[in-house]
């Protein structure tokens, strides 16, 4: 099985200087479930390259143990600098999209 994961690729609120983007748990916790269960997946995102995190989902209350074993680990997060543009994802090499929440996703 492969899932495409598809992430926001915006940075900040419409008409307002404030913050957003991925909320990283949503990931995280998906993410998670797809390695153990030994499911391929791509990370992409609506124009590809680096995602932003929103910053509230950064917090200690919202960072839980997972979210925050992931943000710590240098390997995970490279893949978040370099995500694949949605335009060059071919949808029948999928058998499931995955779309991860926060708030930039209300914008793309």
């Amino acid at each position: 099985m492969k899932v495409l994961i598809l992430i926001t690729s915006v940075s900040k609120y419409a008409n307002h200087n404030i913050a957003t983007g991925l909320w990283l748990s949503e990931l995280t916790h998906f993410y998670d479930e797809c390695l153990q269960n030994k499911i391929e997946v791509t990370i992409a995102s609506t124009i590809g390259g680096k995602i932003s995190l929103d910053p509230e989902s950064l917090k200690p209350l919202a960072l839980d143990k997972l979210t925050k074993k992931y943000f710590s680990d240098v390997t995970f997060m490279k893949l978040l600098d370099n995500t694949t543009a949605l335009s060059l994802v071919n949808s029948d090499d999928y058998n499931a999209v995955y779309l991860t929440g926060g708030h930039g996703t209300m914008y793309d």
